[in-house]
């Protein structure tokens, strides 16, 4: 009978990881990659998560039986809008307004496609859980072990879809095969049903618990702790995996490895023996350590960077959740119980992906988890004197008068030291100034760890003094000024603009990916730089004089500075296509970059904002001689933007001489067999040229190294391209994949495992 519930709840978890991720490669070829549609999946799915924990809620009235009965009608019922797959769309029926409305249709279409089953496995678990406590098994008496089950489900599921489901399955094969693992819970559902069904001690929750379960009712404080408890975590494992990718690497897939610990910490705070108080005292020296690298923007070495930041993430998980597990009530109560963690999970996600990308210029939501989960901590026994009675007001005074100055001295000396070194013309070496900045506020923290009788147990003076530390790192990063111009936040993630300490360049970086740079000193104020060099492949491409009076058209998708606009010499018409609208209004700041100023632009530039496949539908058929794409430098390939669907757009608007060029420099990717198999696939010839030799003198003119492919429908079209020795025509390998919508993997094509790539953006 255990074992039927732990494989059924096991199964359930696994399978509803897989569905978000499944279908939001469904959407995104119709809707694109905005953030109106992953927002809206996104919140989406959270609500019926939620929906799904409330009906487990609900139904706790009603007799085991009675339960029984009508989850599996729900479960049979769900199955009939099974396979979950893609369902045809009328364009005209999409919202084009971007706003309320779409994110309304895009509601409906995805109840539509995974609705029912998301809602059926969304509340099998707590109710397993539920039904497991009212039979005469010896371990029904506190079921929340079954919790682990759910939580190895999920690492499964999490692990399975980027490395086994979607390297080897097409999307539409994915909802098949899913569909089979829906039938395979269905049998085990009914089958554990059926076993609760015979075992069953009476119709109302066991009223004996073990020592380790809360035997009163939970009180408002303790649903409010549950739902804090739980979005800490939550905030704390998406801040993390936001600041990696920010502030040191943008390495693909690098967000499975904080979800996993993120998972890990619940499997073990709801084991059998959590050692709460062990996590409960590395808590503060974990938070301190990754306080370090935080204030000081240390970013190399950074594995062992990375490594500390992980560390940290799950040691205080498993503090919060070790928290939560040791409050978890008894078993009438354990429906609410999973209710209340659900929407604390759910906030700490909204919280994350859409009030901080708002409210914050950079990344300050995991510096607050951070220390929000060391004010959360469980205190030690005997870890203050006076715990057991209540302060009087004057030593309540007293103790909040001394917290505070342990902070005023931290933050302020902090934010002094970083405004000194900033401006002061003495050099230190690198090892003073990590002691300034980091080492002396991290012995200040320590020390008011220290419980002193007079002023209480040091948890919160400690949390105080560490949050002091790290946003007077933060303010001096966004207003000592220094070499950063601009930092603006959007829900692409952070942009800053920075100035080299020559003042020679203006350099403008996607979190830790160059996307444009700009000598500002006279004689080089316009000409392009990094891979748009006048001697790289898109520079000779845009000045060959036999390819010129086809341009009359260009459309550029992905804008980065502008720096294509410095060759629209000859009157011709630039259409940038971009997501963001930041990106725009960055590249056309006349104090960041000035490819873009009107005194400066020849020809006509245009602007489209939003997802650059959906809007180039927009435009009319043979409409372009060139189009660009240059959308593949990061971390995260916009798959879309590079499938036989989208090679098909993309030659549906060219003339029928015109050529497309795509940039795929990447250090994470290599995309040359990709682009190797559609070319040949659409009866299109391409070269590719590897500009990766940078001379001196062109690396003083900041040129870059780079991959450029040019794509045509006939060797003709290309001109002199295609008699060019630089460029090398480029011939498919049997083993070359064809990405299309329904299918792509990314994986095959990661360097990681083959060596790294030749030009590094």
């Amino acid at each position: 009978m255990l074992h039927l519930f732990t494989f059924a709840i096991f199964v359930s978890a696994a399978l509803l990881f897989a569905v978000q991720p499944m279908v939001g490669k469904m959407v995104l070829p119709t809707l694109g990659g905005s953030p109106s549609v992953w927002n809206t999946c996104m919140v989406f799915f959270q609500a019926v998560l939620l929906l799904g924990y409330f009906y487990a809620y609900l139904v706790r009235k009603l007799p085991v039986k009675g339960q029984i009965v009508l989850h599996s009608l729900i479960l049979l019922a769900a199955g009939v809008l099974l396979p979950i797959a893609k369902l045809p769309v009328n364009p005209d029926e999409i919202p084009q307004d971007g706003g309320l409305q779409l994110s309304l249709w895009l509601c409906v279409y995805l109840a539509k496609i995974a609705g029912g089953p998301f809602f059926v496995l969304s509340s099998t678990a707590p109710l397993l859980q539920s039904w497991f406590s009212r039979t005469n098994h010896a371990s029904a008496k506190d079921p929340y072990f079954l919790y682990v089950a759910s939580n190895a489900g999920s690492v499964l599921g999490l692990i399975a879809y980027p490395f086994v489901i979607e390297p080897m399955l097409g999307v539409s094969r994915q909802g098949q095969w899913w569909s089979i693992g829906y039938g395979l819970l269905a049998l085990l559902l009914i089958g554990a049903g059926v076993s609760c069904w015979k075992r069953l001690v009476g119709e109302s929750p066991s009223g004996t618990m073990t020592e380790t379960l809360q035997t009163t009712a939970p009180t408002a404080r303790d649903r409010l702790l549950w739902v804090v408890l739980a979005a800490v975590p939550s905030s704390l494992s998406l801040g993390c995996t936001q600041y990696m990718s920010t502030d040191i690497a943008a390495v693909p897939l690098l967000w499975v490895l904080p979800l996993l610990l993120y998972l890990v910490s619940f499997i073990i705070a709801f084991g059998k023996n959590p050692k709460l108080m062990v996590w409960a005292k590395l808590a503060p020296i974990a938070a301190l350590l990754v306080a370090i690298p935080i204030v000081t923007y240390a970013k190399t070495p950074t594995i062992p960077i990375v490594g500390i930041h992980l560390a940290a993430l799950l040691i205080l998980a498993t503090t919060c959740h070790g928290r939560l597990a040791s409050m978890r009530p008894g078993t009438a109560h354990l429906t609410e119980f999973y209710l209340w963690m659900s929407i604390g999970g759910l906030l700490g996600g909204v919280f994350n992906s859409l009030i901080a990308p708002v409210i914050f210029p950079a990344v300050l939501e995991y510096q607050l988890a951070i220390v929000a989960a060391v004010l959360l901590r469980p205190r030690p026994v005997g870890g203050d004197a006076n715990a057991a009675t209540t302060p009087s007001d004057e030593l309540a005074l007293r103790r909040l008068i001394f917290d505070l100055a342990c902070v005023l001295v931290v933050g302020g000396y902090l934010y002094g030291i970083h405004m000194y070194l900033s401006t002061t013309k003495t050099k230190f070496d690198p090892t003073s100034v990590q002691i300034m900045q980091a080492g002396i506020p991290a012995v200040a923290c320590i020390l008011t760890l220290v419980g002193v009788a007079k002023f209480g147990e040091g948890t919160r003076r400690f949390a105080l003094c560490l949050g002091a530390m790290l946003l007077a790192g933060f303010a001096q990063m966004i207003f000592a000024g220094g070499n950063l111009l601009h930092i603006e936040r959007t829900f692409f993630g952070v942009h800053r603009v920075f100035t080299d300490r020559q003042n020679a360049y203006h350099t403008l970086l996607h979190g830790t990916t160059k996307h444009g740079v700009q000598a500002v000193y006279k004689g080089a104020l316009l000409m392009p730089t990094t891979y748009y060099h006048p001697t790289g492949p898109i520079g000779q491409i845009l000045q060959e004089d036999k390819l010129e009076s086809r341009f009359t058209k260009i459309a550029a998708i992905g804008l980065g500075a502008g720096s294509i606009a410095a060759y629209n010499e000859n009157g011709c018409e630039m259409t940038f296509y971009e997501i963001d609208p930041a990106v725009v209004a960055i590249a056309q700041h006349k104090e960041f970059f000035t490819f873009l100023q009107p005194e400066n632009v020849r020809g006509t530039i245009n602007f489209s904002i939003g997802d650059g496949r959906l809007n180039i539908m927009q435009a009319k058929d043979g409409n372009y001689g060139l189009i660009i794409l240059d959308a593949f430098s990061s971390d995260a390939i916009p798959v879309h933007l590079l499938t036989r669907e989208a090679i098909a757009l993309y030659l549906s608007k060219l003339q029928p001489d015109g050529i497309i060029a795509m940039h795929i420099s990447n250090l994470y990717f290599d995309l040359e067999p990709v682009v190797r198999r559609l070319a040949l696939d659409a009866g299109c010839v391409s070269y590719i040229r590897h500009d990766t030799v940078v001379g001196k003198a062109q690396q003083d003119s900041a040129k870059a190294p780079s991959v450029w492919v040019v794509m045509a429908r006939n060797r003709e079209a290309l001109g002199p391209l295609g008699y060019d020795a630089r460029w090398v025509k480029m011939n498919s390998r049997p083993n070359d994949p064809l990405w299309t919508d329904d299918y792509a993997n990314v994986l095959g094509v990661m360097t990681l495992w083959q060596g790294e790539s030749e030009a590094k953006p």
